[in-house]
């Protein structure tokens, strides 16, 4: 039940929330992410029980979106980018519940992989 007699606070500052359940179980952490691909990013992440189930953060080289599966990460999307990117543009990597990648669709930047016109 929303606390109408208090006015809200204006700006909250941390370095990282977490949010629990009763049990005292992460569910969701919002700040620095400790994710697999351990690149440092900064983002949401989201928890069941049994860990990970998906985020979206930026880090070093993008933006990206993923979702998890057994603890291995099923379904990504991004933008790579920045001077450390090999082959910088949006991707799209599409993995087995084992993590293996089985499709991945990437347009390195500034190029199309069809005519326009």
């Amino acid at each position: 039940m929303e606390d109408t007699t208090r006015p809200p606070i204006d700006v909250v500052r941390a370095h990282r929330f977490e949010v629990v359940d009763a049990e005292g179980v992460t569910r969701a952490v919002l700040g620095s992410l400790d994710h697999p691909s351990g690149d440092g990013g900064w983002g949401l992440g989201l928890y069941e029980r049994d860990g990970e189930r998906g985020w979206l953060a930026t880090g070093p080289l993008g933006p990206g979106l993923a979702f998890v599966s057994a603890g291995n990460e099923v379904v990504a999307v991004g933008i790579v980018e920045g001077p450390d990117a090999a082959i910088p543009g949006p991707r799209l990597v599409l993995c087995d519940a084992d993590g293996f990648p089985i499709l991945s669709l990437h347009v390195p930047a500034g190029e199309l992989p069809f005519d326009r016109d």
